[in-house]
């Protein structure tokens, strides 16, 4: 459909911008502790929303048509999500695409801290800049203090919600996709794939449960993804077949993959 992305990436922005300034004319006062935690999982699905909208922007699939457009939307997501510079999440993300479950990934565990906690933290500190921790700190407490915006505000509808949000993407988009399963490296994909009902796809992480084949078509948008499985595909079959001889990392510079094959205990 054509431009679908950019009305997609639109509408998340903007249910995410009406939302946000609903709650805070409201305030968590007002709309009490029920709404607030109602909200809550709201707030953090559209972050989520945010996040997943500039990825697909850093590969082009926002608006395949007008590259001007599709940085523009990535860029304007990922600052609304936490001040993130598109440069550098582009340059990384290419690295997590090229050498996945590698040493030169961003997204993976270091081959000794496997653990899914010790992981997350890794995972964070790869895309977290000191430039960002100041800007945010400066933005909070200057719409709290000088502003005047109370601070319960700025916990419910902004700080609480971006935090679940960062481990959404990382349990659903990096930890459940990226960890080691019996195929998982058996392939030049070295992803996991979890099928669910759409609906719980979508809320769980905009689809990326569909991991092998976000892989395997990183130009496909999320919302594409459930009607891109690897398995109705014969000859995407063929070429990412599980190979349990292991033989793929012989050709392959995946140390952490190769020498370090530790398996989570999940």
């Amino acid at each position: 459909m054509p431009h679908g992305g950019v009305a997609i990436a639109l509408s998340i922005v903007s249910a995410w911008a009406i939302s946000f300034s609903s709650a805070f004319k409201t305030g968590a006062e007002g709309i009490g502790v029920v709404g607030c935690l109602l909200l809550i999982p709201w707030f953090t699905f559209l972050y989520t929303g945010l996040f997943v909208t500039g990825h697909d922007s850093m590969h082009g699939s926002v608006d395949p048509s007008s590259p001007r457009v599709n940085r523009l939307l990535g860029k304007v997501c990922l600052f609304f999500y936490g001040l993130i510079p598109y440069d550098k999440m582009y340059q990384a993300h290419t690295y997590h695409h090229q050498f996945p479950a590698s040493h030169r990934d961003p997204d993976f565990h270091n081959g000794h801290n496997t653990h899914p906690i010790l992981w997350y933290f890794r995972f964070m500190r790869s895309y977290w800049t000191l430039r960002q921790s100041i800007g945010l700190v400066i933005i909070y407490n200057g719409l709290h203090r000088v502003v005047g915006i109370p601070e319960a505000n700025l916990l419910v509808f902004w700080a609480i919600p971006s935090l679940l949000s960062s481990m959404q993407l990382f349990y659903f988009g990096t930890y459940l996709v990226h960890r080691e399963q019996p195929d998982t490296y058996s392939t030049p994909l070295c992803a996991n794939s979890n099928y669910r009902p759409e609906f719980l796809s979508l809320i769980s992480c905009y689809h990326f449960g569909y991991h092998r084949e976000h892989h395997a078509f990183p130009d496909v948008p999320w919302w594409q993804l459930p009607h891109t499985k690897l398995e109705t595909c014969p000859q995407l079959v063929t070429k990412y077949r599980p190979m349990s001889s292991g033989s793929t990392f012989e050709t392959t510079t995946r140390p952490f993959v190769q020498r370090d094959r530790t398996r989570l205990n999940t």
